[in-house]
């Protein structure tokens, strides 16, 4: 199947609906070799809704205030089983539906 990626998304005080785009954008990868870890600063409503709505694609969560960005990404880091990780902001989006099927092609090389 490929390397795993590990897709770390940092959803702290993000506008409305940026998590739900990031989801959108990683349900739609051709490549399916992925953990998804969205970290979240006390998550809202609107994303604890994404997170059941796309819940077959959350590989972890967790909705405690982090220290800092910083501290989110290393928590991230720890949990993250993948080969290779990936940091996005809630509201990021791969540029395209192959993105990571493109980067996993190269990784391998």
């Amino acid at each position: 199947m490929g390397k795993l990626i590990s897709i770390v998304t940092l959803d702290l005080e993000e506008e409305e609906g940026g998590l739900q785009r990031t989801a959108r954008s990683l349900a739609a990868q051709t490549y399916r070799s992925y953990e998804w870890l969205v970290l979240g600063g006390g998550s809202s409503e609107a994303s604890l809704a994404v997170i059941k709505d796309f819940g077959l694609l959350v590989g972890g969560w967790r909705s405690t205030p982090p220290r800092s960005a910083w501290d989110a990404m290393n928590l991230g880091l720890a949990r993250a089983g993948g080969d290779y990780v990936i940091f996005m902001q809630a509201g990021d989006r791969f540029a395209s539906e192959t993105a990571l099927e493109r980067l996993a092609g190269a990784l391998v090389r």
